[in-house]
Order: C-alpha cells, then sequence, then structure tokens
C-alpha cells in the first residue's frame, strides 16, 4: 500500500519550505546592499579632503543658512570669473600669435598699410560729415517746429483777443438794449 500523506500536510510543508526561501533571499539582499554602500573606492579612501570645503560649525548652520547660501554663490561666482579671466588671456594670446602669423606669412608692404589707413581716415571723414548733417537737420526742424509753435501762438492770441473784443461788443449792446428797453419814469 501507497504511504498516503494528506494533501493539507504536503501544502503546510511546501508553503513552509517557500516562506524558508524568501526568508533567506531577503537576508542575502540586504547583506549584499550593505557590504555594497559600507564598500568605498580606493581614491576616495586614500584621497585628501578637498579644499573648497571648509569646515564650518553646526551653530553657524543652525543661525544663518541664507548667509552660507550667499557666501558659496560668492565662492563659485568668483571662481567663474577667474576662469573666465583666464581664457580671455588665452585667447587674446592665441589672437597675438595669429595676427604674428598672418602679417609673416603675407608681408604686407608699408604702402598697403598706408592705402589702409588712408581709407579708413576717409570712411571717418565721410561719417563724421553725415553725422554734423544729420545734426544741421535736426536743428533746423526744431527752429521750424519752434517757429511754427509760435505763429500758432500768435493766431492763437490774436484769435483771443478777437473773441474778447467780440463778447465785450455782445455784452456792452445786451446792456444798452436792457437800458433802452426799461420804463423811462421821469417821462411818466
Amino acid at each position: 500500500m501507497y504511504n498516503k500523506i494528506p494533501l493539507a500536510m504536503m501544502e503546510s510543508q511546501t508553503y513552509g519550505k517557500q516562506q524558508r526561501l524568501k526568508m533567506m533571499i531577503h537576508k542575502s539582499e540586504i547583506t549584499e546592499r550593505n557590504t555594497m554602500f559600507n564598500k568605498k573606492p580606493l581614491s576616495q579612501i586614500h584621497s585628501p579632503p578637498l579644499q573648497s570645503h571648509k569646515y564650518i560649525p553646526i551653530e553657524q548652520i543652525q543661525k544663518s543658512p541664507s548667509s552660507l547660501n550667499k557666501q558659496s554663490t560668492q565662492y563659485s561666482i568668483s571662481g567663474e570669473l577667474k576662469r573666465l579671466k583666464q581664457a580671455k588671456n588665452e585667447a587674446e594670446k592665441l589672437r597675438e600669435q595669429v595676427d604674428e602669423i598672418n602679417m609673416k606669412k603675407t608681408n604686407i608692404t608699408l604702402t598697403q598699410i598706408e592705402q589702409k589707413q588712408l581709407l579708413k581716415l576717409q570712411f571717418q571723414e565721410q561719417q563724421r560729415k553725415r553725422q554734423i548733417q544729420n545734426q544741421i537737420q535736426y536743428v533746423e526742424r526744431r527752429i521750424d517746429k519752434q517757429q511754427k509753435r509760435n505763429e500758432f501762438e500768435m493766431l492763437k492770441e490774436q484769435e483771443q483777443e478777437r473773441l474778447r473784443k467780440q463778447i465785450m461788443q455782445v455784452q456792452h449792446d445786451q446792456f444798452n438794449l436792457k437800458f433802452n428797453l426799461k420804463p423811462n419814469w421821469k417821462m411818466m
């Protein structure tokens, strides 16, 4: 006869094995993770601390975090400025070298340089003449506008004076009419 094991018992045994396997896998994963995080590369272990990171006391951090942010941005900005200045100086040196090489290559004669300078001076003179002409035109326009404004003001004053005279005449006529329309008490 077969050795019969109840079904519920078999299921419970397999369930227990599965649970034990899961726990073992979980433990091994945790230990692997811990060892991975605890391991440091050799460069980090043997290298000296970086000079840019200064020790800052905890009290200072707790007191003023904004001042620390300002300091760090100032350090980064000053570093960037230094790098930019260095790059600019290097670029200027390279430009000078390129100019020297070009001068040697092309063997420019003195007359060509003089011609270039003469052309440059002529161009500057033409520009200056244009600027003076533009200024003269601007002043003339301003004068014309001012004259027109003055003429307009004169016409305006003349018109106001004419209207004032008309108003006075009308008032005078009204007064005369009232005076003439009143009954003459002396005659009665």
